[in-house]
């Protein structure tokens, strides 16, 4: 009798009636029936059919054991769960969800949401991931474990049963981190949060943001005096203002167009103006290359001292100065080097609405609500305009006492506030704004025109005599875009010469043009090799005047 087929116990057709296709397939098909109808007693049959003959199914495991292997896997990933594409998103903003969205039973992996017990290197091999590897790219901390809660409460258990848990190993031998440590991302939402006062509201003690903000921001005190009037730590303190501008604040602290003056801030400003090297910086400002380069190898978002400080913004503005009065699109040269001048724009608005508009004691709802937005942005990473406004505060309400501006909107005095922050004119401001993309204009072309200026000698260490170090004179820095002109329009070296020294005699202008590109040469060939052929014939034609 075969229990696996009930249709093979009736006496089987015989000639064409067995050979049908038909009927093969309907006994197929019944048997198939059959076996998902009885499933136990098909197993029960298996098993006892392999218990007699342990040798075939050893057998039959080294035939097809790469297709048993392949089985069991696509029958396990058919069992797998995973989360939405909205649920995946929301784990991969805030990491921390992870364990928390589809209960302590399970933990999301990042990269393609699968549900599972715990987060295994075989696993994160299907991504090209190591375990390293995962962790620093979604920022988790060496010390969280990649498991679900119940799991990992369940490993504690058994550990603490067999004797192995001990919280004081290690202890005696952990040696405090370094300074300025990078923190992971996880440890990042925790603070924010923890500065925000999500997770421990009592600790605030009901000292609102404005207490804080107001003496350090407007009334220039020190973070001693807020610490003793708010009733709050020096500790407490510093950590709030630096949820706040996310930066790691002093006791006073320079802004530069609302953006703090840190390191960070640094390596942007010798990008943004033309792509400086710290040498030639130093050279400018009479500071140490070394002392520039170390600071701003590793940038930790640390402020700057006062005093360097100070030099860096007193630079910023002569570099904008010297834009502001070389010929040429000076639109496109402030839109070079303030990329992000549609930004400064709203944080102006902003800052000339709130002083023109609120009073002094709906100054504090305001910084509490800037405030707020601020955290949010710092701890999201997003370059909003809650901090820039912050910053401008200050300066747009001395600005508006100094100016006293008629009654005009806000939009329309932004661009007149912004003109007196960049050393420029209104209407450079709104022709910049107006151009959609960002400036034309190359570094090198603003880098020849800030360190050939003559008007930066006073940034320049002085010589013994009193006379700045490589000072130019006065008319070095037209020759040298003259000489480029005319070396890539071409001309003989007497027309250059008379072009170059007008005022001269022929031995003489031809002698100064040759000194001029010996000393000159690579500014010259800097300067040449950003010139187009249009802007060499406007600037032969102006020449020397």
């Amino acid at each position: 009798m075969n229990h696996l087929d009930p249709d093979k116990q009736q006496p089987a057709a015989a000639g064409k009636a067995a050979a049908d296709p038909q009927e093969i397939e309907r006994r197929r098909l019944a048997q198939k029936r059959w076996r998902k109808e009885n499933r136990d007693k098909v197993r029960r049959i298996q098993l006892r059919y392999e218990h007699k003959h342990p040798e075939k199914r050893h057998e039959w495991y080294l035939a097809n054991r790469q297709r048993a292997i392949e089985k069991a896997k696509q029958w396990k990933r058919a069992r797998r769960g995973y989360l939405s594409s909205e649920g995946l998103l929301q784990c991969q903003v805030d990491l921390r969800l992870a364990k928390k969205i589809h209960g302590p039973k399970a933990i999301v992996c990042l990269e393609c949401g699968l549900l599972c017990v715990s987060i295994r290197p075989s696993h994160l091999r299907e991504h090209g991931l190591s375990m390293h590897q995962y962790r620093e790219k979604w920022g988790y901390s060496k010390g969280t474990g990649l498991t679900s809660e119940v799991f990992a409460a369940g490993l504690r258990a058994r550990a603490e049963q067999a004797g192995n848990l001990r919280p004081e190993a290690g202890l005696g031998t952990r040696r405090s981190p370094s300074k300025g440590r990078i923190m992971s991302r996880e440890f990042r939402l925790k603070h924010s949060e923890r500065m925000r006062g999500i997770r421990r509201p009592d600790l605030s003690k009901g000292t609102s943001d404005a207490a804080i903000v107001r003496p350090w921001l407007f009334e220039n005190k020190s973070i001693e005096e807020i610490a003793t009037q708010a009733e709050l730590s020096q500790g407490s303190v510093h950590k709030r203002l630096q949820a706040i501008f996310g930066v790691r604040v002093k006791q006073k602290i320079l802004f530069s167009h609302g953006e703090p003056v840190t390191d960070a801030w640094l390596n942007l400003f010798c990008h943004r103006f033309g792509h400086l090297k710290k040498a030639q910086l130093g050279r400018l400002l009479g500071l140490s290359k070394h002392y520039l380069q170390q600071l701003s190898a590793h940038p930790r978002n640390r402020c700057l001292s006062l005093l360097l400080a100070k030099k860096l913004v007193a630079a910023e503005r002569a570099f904008l100065m010297v834009l502001a009065s070389t010929p040429g699109n000076r639109a496109d040269y402030l839109k070079t080097v303030v990329p992000d001048l549609e930004r400064k724009y709203g944080a102006a608005v902003a800052a000339l609405t709130i002083a023109r508009n609120v009073n002094p004691r709906g100054l504090d709802a305001e910084l509490d609500r800037l405030a707020q937005q601020s955290r949010l942005e710092v701890a999201k990473r997003n370059h909003g305009v809650a901090r820039p406004t912050l910053a401008l505060l200050p300066e747009a309400l001395a600005w508006l006492r100094q100016q006293s501006p008629k009654n005009s909107p806000p939009s329309v005095l932004a661009p007149l506030f912004l003109a007196s922050q960049y050393e420029t004119k209104e209407l450079t401001i709104k022709v910049a704004r107006r151009s959609p993309d960002q400036g034309q204009t190359s570094p090198a072309t603003v880098r020849v025109f800030i360190t050939s200026s003559p008007s930066l000698d006073h940034l320049r260490p002085k010589n013994a005599g009193g006379r700045p170090r490589g000072a130019l004179s006065q008319h070095t820095p037209k020759r040298i875009l003259l000489a480029a002109a005319c070396s890539l329009l071409g001309g003989t070296k007497y027309g250059m010469a008379l072009q170059l020294f007008p005022e001269q005699e022929r031995n003489a202008a031809e002698h100064n043009t040759f000194m001029l590109f010996r000393r000159h040469r690579a500014a010259i060939d800097e300067a040449t090799a950003t010139l187009t052929h249009n802007e060499a014939r406007e600037i032969q034609r102006r020449g020397m005047r």
